[in-house]
């Protein structure tokens, strides 16, 4: 069955794989200019992966705050370029705008779309899920936090 689709996923794994380089080394430079307009281009393919009403984008563009939001799956959505996984979680949970959802426990997902990062340690990993726990959020680092480079690569497994 796989071998159906495998060609079309090796295309979009070969798309992906160029965004990330973009972004990348847009980011590296200094520029935002690609990472700004991430949450644009990354609704309707979570539209399609994740079911329930229409991802929102929310007002506040290429913010540290939630980008996403999906109230009737439960599920917010921050999309990063940021290098630093841990400091990214940490900056996202200290914002009360994050808290945008009507939804009493939404989950919390993380869509980092620059290079590969240095994964943090088990206790670091461990303390943000206690953190987002304590804040009300549904947020489990192995399974929320995504990275694009690593994304691209899991869909021929």
């Amino acid at each position: 069955m796989l071998e159906k689709y495998e060609a079309t996923i090796k295309n979009i794994q070969r798309h992906l794989n160029s965004l990330t380089l973009a972004i990348t080394t847009e980011t590296s430079s200094g520029s935002t200019s690609l990472s700004k307009y991430a949450e644009s281009y990354f609704k309707p393919i979570l539209n399609i992966l994740i079911e329930g009403s229409p991802f929102q984008v929310m007002k506040v563009v290429n913010a540290t705050t939630i980008d996403l939001k999906n109230d009737s799956a439960s599920v917010q959505i921050q999309i990063s370029s940021e290098n630093g996984i841990n400091g990214k979680i940490k900056k996202t949970l200290e914002k009360p705008f994050t808290r945008s959802s009507t939804v009493e426990k939404p989950r919390l997902i993380f869509l980092f779309i620059a290079a590969q990062h240095a994964q943090p340690r088990k206790t670091t990993r461990d303390e943000l899920n206690q953190e987002a726990s304590s804040k009300k959020y549904d947020f489990q680092f192995e399974r929320d936090v995504i990275e694009l480079s690593k994304f691209s690569s899991l869909l021929l497994e």
